[in-house]
């Protein structure tokens, strides 16, 4: 699979942290190929670039760059939901 991705959000001055998370699913007979259903890339601006960046989720630092739905190409068997 080829996606393109609009280099224009990404900024070579900003001090910014990205983070990218792929969803999976199974197919085949048994479930045992892994596809990709979704993609989703964040990034995280910290309101002071010299601060500690902590545990805590705070959203109003947080945006979302890519979020995409993926079609598999085989019949799904299993979401993976746990």
């Amino acid at each position: 699979m080829y996606c393109q991705l609009d280099t224009s959000a990404f900024s070579s001055s900003s001090q910014k942290t990205y983070g990218l998370d792929c969803e999976m699913v199974g197919c085949g007979s048994r479930a045992e190929v892994s596809m990709l259903a979704r993609v989703t890339l964040v990034s995280f601006s910290p309101p002071d670039p010299a601060a500690t960046v902590t545990a805590t989720f705070d959203p109003d630092h947080y945006t979302v760059v890519y979020d995409r739905i993926v079609a598999p190409t085989s019949k799904v068997k299993d979401y993976r939901t746990k």
